[in-house]
């Protein structure tokens, strides 16, 4: 996620046991796999949100749990051609969240594999924050009778409370293959 990196740098890096290296397929119990690491943090899934690469969330569309109509009545896959929640969490498509190697990481030589990878956020322990207020700077183009204007600043995610080294509130499950 360019830009925004805390969130899978929180279980692949600060808090390493916040990571789950699922090695298999995608299934429906994964979902439930990753949200069980979040401790007093699942309790409210309107506070939840899954957040996976475009890969695993194709594959996913294909669970047969999230498919069947006595499952999910009216917002079954085959209906509305979209898993929109798992158990009441929205599920977001991420097109900045690469597949990865199988260590979950993404590196710049490139030999990442077809590995995906699933995130699970309480959203309420996260914040934006500003690390650089807003600049204006203008410059007067005389040859081409223009004004430029530069706009720019810079913001960023900040938890909210506590140590990133024992935070619970960021999960990741990775390696998750045959996406």
């Amino acid at each position: 996620m360019v830009g925004f990196d805390g969130l899978l740098h929180q279980p692949l890096v600060d808090n390493t046991s916040q990571a789950n290296n699922h090695n298999a397929a995608v299934s429906d119990d994964m979902f439930n796999e990753i949200r069980a690491k979040l401790g007093k943090y699942e309790g409210r899934p309107s506070e939840l949100v899954y957040v996976c690469d475009i890969n695993t969330f194709i594959r996913s569309l294909s669970v047969g749990n999230f498919r069947t109509l006595d499952k999910f009545g009216p917002q079954a896959t085959p209906l509305t051609g979209q898993l929109g929640a798992v158990e009441g969490i929205p599920v977001i498509v991420s097109e900045q969240m690469d597949l990865a190697d199988t260590d979950g990481k993404v590196t710049d030589s490139g030999n990442c594999t077809d590995t995906g990878r699933l995130l699970i956020v309480n959203r309420s322990q996260w914040r934006v924050g500003v690390k650089r207020e807003l600049a204006v700077e203008t410059v007067r183009d005389a040859p081409k009778r223009q004004n430029i204007m530069v706009v720019s600043f810079r913001i960023a995610l900040q938890e909210r409370i506590g140590s990133r080294s024992t935070a619970t509130h960021t999960a990741l499950q990775y390696d998750i293959t045959g996406v």
